[in-house]
């Protein structure tokens, strides 16, 4: 009876530092951000970048990133907890992406909920096709998903600004170029979804980058 009670025992610890562990499937988002949102002792820009969580409770270093690409969903609906379903039925660990921004269809407007994949600085899993592995290994790609389908609906202002915010808040860390950021939105077999302002966007990312010393 001792024994079986022990060993029920160690399962139980077992299967709880198996969940915690960050490499598991399907595991939840970390945290959620908005550029707003301001607090008297941290900062939203503070919060994108306490990552790297170690088993003691302290940060490891933070990756030398290179590159930016951004995704649409190509769904109406959806969030990080729904990306992070259909990427484990694909067989992924998890949701490929390190950011996924909301429009508020099943999360808030704008909310930019925050992967494990960027939590404990993974690499990505959301490139496809052929070459879909090399990229994901080969490169330092932080991945960002855009809920929605911009082949038929706009962004949304607060899916905007909120973009606008992350990608040159990760460019000024990481000295990120806008020749190194990539959308690739839309159905159409060129990236260039209908609805993305890139004009707009790019020269928005070009002046701030250039008053930040990039």
């Amino acid at each position: 009876m001792v024994l079986a009670f022990l060993l029920f025992g160690m399962s139980v610890v077992y299967g709880a530092l198996r969940l915690l562990e960050p490499g598991m499937a399907a595991p939840l988002q970390s945290l959620t951000l908005m550029s707003v949102e301001r607090t008297p002792t941290l900062r939203p820009e503070d919060r994108l970048f306490a990552v790297g969580e170690t088993t003691g409770g302290g940060l490891s270093a933070v990756e030398p990133w290179q590159v930016i690409v951004i995704h649409d969903s190509q769904r109406l609906t959806g969030s990080y907890d729904s990306l992070n379903s259909s990427h484990v039925a694909e067989g992924k660990e998890g949701c490929g992406y390190h950011f996924v921004i909301n429009n508020g269809s099943q999360a808030e407007d704008g909310r930019i909920e925050v992967g494990y994949r960027w939590k404990y600085q993974k690499r990505g899993d959301f490139f496809s096709g052929p070459e879909a592995d090399s990229f994901n290994q080969r490169f330092r790609t932080i991945g960002i998903c855009l809920v929605g389908d911009l082949d038929r609906q706009p962004l949304t202002p607060a899916q905007g600004r909120e973009l606008q915010w992350l990608v040159q808040q990760l460019q000024q860390r990481f000295d990120i170029g806008t020749d190194r950021v990539f959308i690739d939105v839309g159905s159409d077999g060129d990236g260039v979804g209908d609805f993305f302002p890139h004009a707009a966007f790019r020269d928005t990312l070009s002046q701030s980058f250039r008053l930040a010393g990039g």
